[in-house]
């Protein structure tokens, strides 16, 4: 069985087990505790992402059980919903068979492996030094903050990316959670219980059930990630607000900001390391080519005798560089489709 789903399994048995204990207890209970073993010995090998989401959804919905403190009607009603939901994965079972399981070895998509909220690198973009400096503060001494300041295009949330997707810290960290910070209109007034509810996003819990939590959503975080080695990453962050970062979990929280001052506010001063604009010049250059021949499709005419106008514009930004190559790419490729 995959390791997901294993600790996905064993975490709704305990779940279960200490509603067993609490104030109340019923038949209910018992038979939702022999449905979960009987899908723990059914459950085989293969799986797909929905199977996944679907026990995360029992896990999440576990929390609301467990602060009931007396058995009625409702109580008696999310018992039956999760027992429905146990059947419907048991069910799917047998026609499922054919989905590869969640291995370390295993190609799986990315937004089955997590959700983001914010732009997506190419998979294969390399940073350069900067990657292996990441990985070691990442994984050697036992770093639990780090804030990255830098102008806007220098390259903060690219080395973060890199990183986070890294098979090292894939193997290292569970749950890996990335929450862009940027603030929407629909977003609720309190910023902190708006990102608990894009951590509990990312955490896989369902809309519906993150507005059940109303009122309890930084504890249901704290709950999730207590224990557990995550790496969370907050990018883009443009205020001060250290009090919703995550409590009691053995894990990392990379913060990415322009301002120097909310970054020492929030991790501290002596976390905090600034990212610069690229004094290589042929780095920049590196970035606009990789960007303008993507796909391995080359220029059909010789852009090097601008070389050096087109890495002055780029001002040591690696993201204005990428910008300007896809501007030409994109040029190149509606030239092509005028002619045909």
């Amino acid at each position: 069985m995959a390791i997901i789903q294993t600790f996905l399994l064993d975490k709704l048995s305990d779940a279960i087990e200490k509603a067993k204990s609490s104030t109340f207890s019923s038949p209910d209970l018992s038979q939702l505790e022999k449905d979960c073993n009987e899908l723990k010995n059914s459950i085989g090998e293969k799986f797909n992402s929905k199977i996944t989401e679907k026990l995360y959804s029992l896990n999440n919905e576990i929390l609301l059980l467990r602060n009931r403190h007396h058995f009625n009607i409702e109580t008696r009603r999310l018992i039956n919903n999760l027992r429905k939901t146990l059947a419907e994965i048991k069910d799917e079972l047998p026609r499922r068979a054919s989905y590869t399981c969640w291995t370390k070895n295993t190609n799986v998509s990315e937004k089955n492996t997590y959700r983001w909220s914010t732009r997506l690198t190419d998979p294969n973009t390399k940073i350069p030094s900067f990657e292996d400096r990441a990985m070691e503060r990442l994984l050697v001494g036992g770093f639990k903050s780090i804030g990255l300041v830098g102008m806007a295009g220098v390259g903060k949330t690219t080395l973060c990316q890199v990183s986070f997707r890294n098979l090292k810290v894939m193997s290292h960290f569970f749950p890996r959670i990335w929450i862009c910070m940027s603030r929407q209109p629909k977003d609720d007034p309190d910023f902190e219980k708006e990102v608990a509810r894009r951590m509990l996003t990312c955490l896989g819990f369902e809309d519906k059930v993150v507005d059940k939590l109303e009122g309890q959503l930084i504890f249901a975080v704290r709950q999730q990630l207590k224990g557990k080695r995550c790496l969370t990453v907050f990018d883009d962050v443009d205020e001060d607000w250290s009090g919703g970062l995550p409590e009691g979990c053995d894990g990392t929280v990379i913060v990415t900001t322009r301002s120097r001052n909310v970054a020492e506010n929030i991790v501290g001063r002596k976390k905090v390391y600034g990212l610069l604009p690229v004094m290589n010049k042929e780095r920049c250059w590196d970035i606009f080519m990789g960007a303008a021949e993507k796909d391995g499709k080359a220029l059909p005419v010789d852009v090097s005798e601008i070389k050096g106008d087109i890495v002055e514009r780029c001002g040591g930004l690696p993201l204005v560089a990428k910008m300007m190559g896809q501007i030409v790419h994109e040029k190149n490729q509606n030239k092509k489709e005028s002619y045909n």
